[in-house]
């Protein structure tokens, strides 16, 4: 939904997936800036696009892993991160303890809840054809 919601208001967004299967539905979708966390030049990329695009918001689905983490270190200091959903429950991600060098940053890290915000839009408003 995050995605169809970006393309439909153009918004540029750098997108995480973890298989290429997630990869050709975000194309699907109309996504660009499609990055695999598996890829061995993962945070070069990341960084390469976060410097571009002057990035300081992070959406997250997944929660957990070393992915969250990895963002949040390499985006600019007083950037700010929203997790809006728990989709990998293998590691405590950053929904409980924060490295002392994210701390550092200044980020600030917040819970959004996505499934009481979406019934307030209108379907035109995510991009979905009615």
């Amino acid at each position: 939904m995050l995605v169809r919601f970006a393309v439909k208001h153009k918004i540029t967004t750098i997108n995480i997936v973890r298989k290429q299967e997630q990869e050709d539905i975000l194309k699907g979708l109309g996504a660009k800036n499609i990055l695999n966390s598996g890829s061995p030049t993962f945070a070069e990329d990341l960084q390469k696009l976060i410097t571009e695009f002057g990035t300081k918001i992070y959406f997250s689905a997944i929660g957990g892993g070393d992915v969250p983490k990895t963002v949040l270190k390499l985006l600019p200091d007083n950037s700010h991160a929203f997790q809006f959903g728990r989709l990998d429950f293998s590691t405590e991600g950053f929904t409980t303890e924060v490295p002392e060098d994210i701390k550092a940053k200044n980020h600030t890290i917040k819970f959004f809840a996505m499934p009481s915000w979406i019934p307030t839009l209108k379907p035109e408003e995510l991009g979905i054809s009615v």
